[in-house]
């Protein structure tokens, strides 16, 4: 099942984050704390007819929070809300054995294969770091059904 019909509310959510204003507006929040709309415009450059628009947007999201003060709304981010948003995308793209494992030696070190002490073919990962992934994987070992640099899985 893709992610748009798990849960539309977060296709609209990434669909929203990737506009830079948008983005912009966020990292100003999370990082000032709570605006107005001209201070936000002042900061921004945007127009405060175009803030206003974006803040809607991702009030309506739950990405922001609103509150009247006098004649004036300030809004805050939703942090909470941001960090829950996160850990969905993360579920969602990558779930249970499609996630990213590290490649894990003797020593427990993690690293490309190639830089673990029981790696099969290290020639594979010269100049590379990071995780192994299942194309990294198959790119260096081919279609296996157990990692092979893994020793406690018997692979040979």
């Amino acid at each position: 099942m893709f992610p748009d019909q798990e849960d539309p509310k977060l296709v609209r959510t990434l669909h929203a984050l990737g506009s830079g204003s948008r983005m912009g507006i966020l990292r100003l929040l999370l990082e000032q704390g709570v605006l107005c709309v001209g201070s936000i415009s002042r900061r921004t450059g945007l127009t405060p007819s175009a803030v206003s628009q974006h803040l809607a947007l991702l009030r309506d999201l739950g990405l922001v929070k609103s509150e009247r003060r006098g004649q004036h709304v300030h809004y805050a981010a939703e942090a909470e809300e941001l960090k829950r948003i996160l850990e969905q995308l993360a579920s969602s793209l990558l779930p249970g054995e499609n996630a990213w494992r590290p490649c894990t030696g003797r020593e427990g070190e993690v690293d490309m294969c190639g830089k673990n002490p029981d790696c099969t073919k290290p020639e594979n990962h010269d100049g590379q770091d990071g995780p192994c992934s299942p194309e990294k994987i198959r790119e260096c070992h081919g279609d296996v059904d157990c990692h092979p640099c893994e020793e406690e899985q018997g692979c040979e």
